[in-house]
């Protein structure tokens, strides 16, 4: 993964989440294709695709992953998510909703069950 170009990080990240959107998931499944998918990138992946990082921490956290904001480094909140997910803090104002039947923290359980969806990973 080190010898990708940004250009070829920037059309990744944005065609994962065109992916999620497209699968209509959230929660714990999107989570854990983020996961399978991103495994890989680290804090410098993340800094040479700023303008695709931030729409897809967005996406993720309004989709229910909980990646921190803060006023912290996108880039490495992205990877902090990845290997060490945290439950999501209950006076965060932008929090979603969840329901009896959502997990309130990112969760890698669902992992074999999205690994064959994925296509293109860079890695």
């Amino acid at each position: 993964i080190d010898v990708v170009t940004s250009e070829q990080i920037r059309q990744y990240i944005r065609l994962r989440q065109t992916d999620y959107e497209e699968w209509h998931i959230g929660d714990t499944e999107l989570y854990d294709s983020y996961r399978i998918e991103f495994i890989n990138f680290e804090r410098h992946h993340f800094e040479k695709a700023k303008n695709e990082t931030k729409p897809l921490r967005n996406f993720l956290r309004k989709n229910g992953v909980f990646v921190r904001k803060a006023g912290r480094l996108i880039a490495g909140e992205m990877v902090k998510a990845l290997h060490e997910p945290e439950t999501w803090p209950l006076d965060d104002k932008e929090r979603p909703q969840l329901t009896d039947n959502q997990p309130q923290q990112n969760s890698s359980s669902n992992l074999n069950q999205n690994f064959s969806r994925r296509n293109g990973k860079i890695g």
